[in-house]
């Protein structure tokens, strides 16, 4: 069987494209496209014969052109889904001599995310909600040379910020601070060791107290709190946990002096014992101790002229 072929032209975006149709000797006409994934493919050239663009128009509507530079080398890439059989309806990929150095989609809900290379690897991606379809409005993320990830940083409908940093891809901190006031702190931070588990973690508070988590192989170890800004009864209170995971030790430290520590053992209070260190009392300790049960089986007071009272309980 024979075929002669006959050649036409298609339009797009000041693009001369040619596609081609094949004529089979017994008069029936078959199209590139009915064989191919596309209907016509085009180029077109400048006045020396060189190439300066292509173009494709695929079965599903969606376009894409290719542009060169003036040396021959891919320039930039524009898609476009016209017809809306895609998520995105454009893409623009631009090229330094035919390497990639960034990427620009537009997504049907609205989403925007910009792709930056270097050599050839994803260095940086910014992302925008123009379409408030999530709970942030930006989100950016950047890479080392070895295309791992270095830091992120979110920025929320509600006005917080949450940054998180990486060393050779994996999470060292994290950083979140509430710009637009609608939590009850104003800042928080965590740091994590080099398997990625919690070291330390921080809140300062809108009314100024500071709370510090620290934290071991996984479970935490102790809770520091302090009242930065004078409006608390208390100055500073610090709680130890055992091994288990469990309350150890509490110790408050108020204002006025007084100091009380409480012990537990597994989980059960054991003792409470308080002392006047500014001499606000006309005592110097009181140790309460108690049983098994949890019920107060002694208590012991040290008055500050020497006696000593002592009371049994049960």
């Amino acid at each position: 069987m024979t075929m002669a072929r006959r050649q036409s032209s298609y339009m797009n975006s000041e693009i001369s494209i040619h596609y081609r149709s094949q004529m089979h000797a017994d008069g029936g006409t078959a199209t590139v496209g009915g064989v191919f994934n596309w209907t016509s493919r085009g180029i077109r050239s400048d006045e020396n014969g060189a190439m300066n663009s292509r173009g494709t128009l695929y079965d599903n509507g969606v376009m894409s052109t290719d542009l060169f530079n003036p040396y021959g080398w891919l320039d930039r890439t524009i898609m476009s889904d016209d017809q809306d059989k895609k998520i995105w309806s454009s893409i623009f990929t631009d090229y330094d001599f035919g390497v990639i150095q960034q990427r620009f989609v537009t997504y049907d809900n609205g989403l925007q995310v910009k792709t930056r290379y270097q050599d050839s690897k994803v260095a940086a991606v910014d992302r925008f909600d123009l379409g408030d379809v999530k709970n942030w409005t930006t989100q950016s993320e950047r890479f080392d040379a070895n295309g791992q990830r270095e830091m992120i940083v979110t920025e929320f409908d509600a006005g917080a910020v949450h940054l998180t940093i990486f060393a050779d891809g994996v999470k060292t901190r994290m950083l979140e601070s509430d710009d637009g006031d609608v939590y009850n702190w104003a800042n928080k931070s965590s740091s994590f060791d080099i398997s990625g588990a919690l070291t330390v973690k921080s809140i300062t508070y809108n009314d100024g107290t500071v709370r510090h988590e620290f934290w071991a192989d996984g479970a935490k170890t102790s809770i520091e709190q302090h009242d930065t800004l004078d409006i608390k009864a208390w100055s500073e209170i610090v709680t130890t946990y055992s091994a288990a995971g469990l309350r150890d030790v509490k110790t408050t430290t108020f204002d006025s002096g007084i100091v009380r520590g409480e012990q537990w053992v597994d989980g059960q209070s054991v003792s409470i014992e308080i002392q006047d260190t500014l001499d606000v009392k006309n005592w110097f300790s009181s140790t309460t101790n108690y049983d098994a049960t949890g019920a107060i089986s002694e208590r012991v007071t040290v008055f500050d002229n020497g006696i000593e009272r002592a009371e049994s309980f049960g």
